[in-house]
């Protein structure tokens, strides 16, 4: 779909609200470190793991280390938003300038789209509504960033998406932090070392998945 100027618009607009957004993450950390400063360490590990492996490494790592579950959620909502707000311009972007080139990112962005077209029949026969309820069905890839590339692919409007992404967001990200929650509380109820070793199990498990399919990839690309 071609970029209009009312696209680039809200594209900066998106850009800004994200680069925003990292700010009051940046301010709430500092604010931590000097008033509470083990909460500040469990938020660096889990906005740190969540960064590098995703929702489902970053919760349990974050809860483990001692952060409190309303600011994990917390954390956790906001890095979607300020990841998918900064990132997805960048993303059309390149994706606009540097479609063809056969560079790992270039890769990864092609699959990225190529894994949003694949539920693009599903957003067309529901609208703005599809998207939420996309972003609801665990264990895909389906966060805000692809939501808004579905979307786009679809034809709604950025402004349509923005309530069903936020809603959808907010309910994923406190549903995982609860329920994992309460799996680490029961877990030390046996031995008050076994929630750090499932949640270790948790972060090794997406690094490893996340390894083999780098690996998967690149056999593909040379062969």
């Amino acid at each position: 779909m071609p970029r209009t100027v009312a696209g680039l618009r809200n594209e900066i607009a998106l850009a800004a609200l994200g680069t925003g957004m990292w700010f009051v993450l940046a301010g709430q950390l500092a604010a931590l470190a000097w008033l509470v400063p083990d909460q500040a360490r469990a938020m660096a590990v889990g906005l740190g793991t969540e960064l590098a492996f995703g929702r489902e490494a970053g919760i349990p790592a974050g809860l483990a280390a001692g952060l409190h579950p309303l600011l994990m959620w917390e954390t956790s909502v906001v890095q979607d938003f300020a990841t998918a707000f900064l990132g997805y311009p960048v993303f059309l972007y390149l994706l606009h300038r540097f479609r063809d080139k056969d560079v790992y990112l270039m890769r990864r962005l092609r699959r990225i789209e190529q894994q949003a077209q694949e539920h693009e029949r599903f957003v067309h026969r529901w609208g703005p509504l599809g998207i939420g309820l996309f972003m609801l069905i665990p264990f895909l890839v389906n966060g805000p960033f692809v939501a808004l590339i579905l979307g786009r692919l679809t034809g709604i409007h950025t402004r349509q998406l923005l309530a069903p992404v936020v809603l959808a967001t907010v309910l994923v990200a406190g549903a995982w932090t609860f329920a994992l929650d309460a799996m680490l509380r029961l877990a030390d109820t046996f031995d008050e070392r076994l929630g750090y070793w499932a949640a270790a199990l948790a972060v090794l498990a997406v690094a490893v998945a996340g390894i083999v399919d780098f690996v998967r990839e690149h056999r593909a690309a040379r062969a």
